[in-house]
């Protein structure tokens, strides 16, 4: 079996982002930080921190306030520079606030290809 296929397989198991530019909040135990959002899908969101944001453990941040989304628990995946890769820590909880919002805006990831 050829490798070439590989990236095109694991592309279609990667779920659908839908780019999202939004003010935000994320919340640390010490404190809280304005930021934007630049994705969201069913399973986690992009966060795009501040040029001067100060330092913080990566364990720390907990979660993410929204308008129209609410407060969401997250899972921080990684982060290069000032972007930050999160997943929601409580999938199935979350997809009634998630199935609100994407119909609120009037947009879902699946149509974002």
């Amino acid at each position: 079996m050829s490798n070439e296929s590989a990236p095109l397989f694991r592309a279609a198991l990667l779920p659908r982002r839908m780019p999202l530019d939004l003010p935000c909040v994320l919340h640390f135990p010490d404190r809280d930080l304005e930021a934007r959002t630049y994705d969201i899908c069913y399973g986690g969101i992009g966060l795009l921190l501040p040029e001067a944001t100060p330092e913080f453990s990566p364990a720390s941040l907990r979660a993410v306030s929204v308008d129209a989304l609410g407060e969401v628990l997250l899972d921080m995946r990684w982060r290069r520079m000032h972007r930050i890769g999160a997943a929601f820590a409580e999938q199935d909880a979350v997809q009634g606030q998630l199935a609100r919002f994407f119909r609120d805006i009037g947009s879902y990831p699946e149509s974002a290809l």
